[in-house]
């Protein structure tokens, strides 16, 4: 099924259909409180038993007043027996944490990066992806850690000029 929401005015910058979540509360939002969700649901077997796959969730970023309503989206994706998780925030600043909600500018990213130790021993380390092009994780020895230099020639090897190299293709 589908639910059309037609706007019948005018053209202009502020038309188009609006589907409204109202948080009817009494008395001011409070921080963390859920403003409304969407969910995305499905059926898990033949006997209809519905599951949440998905959701995007609207919360009050801090308590709310006459100058103060910041709101932060949280987006949400289940990975496996109903259990979901919360994947990436966009926070009231704009900024975007992906598989962190720990975040405090620009886009930041966790990442989980596979390796092999000098020792042979294969190993899963958490790494955050800053903003500022900062890379922090726990070494060997794990102590935290930062590279601050991932853009830089120097931390890379084979780096060679390919002159013409989209004529190439």
């Amino acid at each position: 099924r589908v639910v059309n929401i037609k706007s019948t005015g005018a053209l202009a910058a502020g038309g188009g259909g609006i589907v409204r979540l109202v948080h009817d509360s009494e008395g001011a939002m409070e921080n963390n409180r859920r403003l409304g969700c969407i969910t995305f649901v499905g059926a898990e077997d033949d006997g209809n038993n519905e599951i949440v796959g998905a959701r995007i969730e609207a919360f009050a970023d801090e308590d709310w007043d006459t100058s103060n309503n910041g709101t932060y989206l949280a987006f949400s994706t289940a990975s496996g027996d109903d259990n979901e998780t919360e994947v990436m925030r966009i926070n009231m600043d704009g900024n975007v944490g992906i598989g962190t909600s720990a975040f405090s500018s620009g886009v930041a990213c966790l990442a989980l990066i596979n390796g092999t130790d000098p020792g042979g021993t294969t190993t899963n380390t958490a790494c955050f992806f800053a903003a500022s092009g900062e890379m922090n994780y726990t070494d060997a020895s794990g102590n935290a850690a930062t590279l601050d230099s991932l853009s830089d020639e120097r931390a890379k090897g084979n780096i060679a000029v390919i002159p013409n190299a989209l004529t190439r293709l």
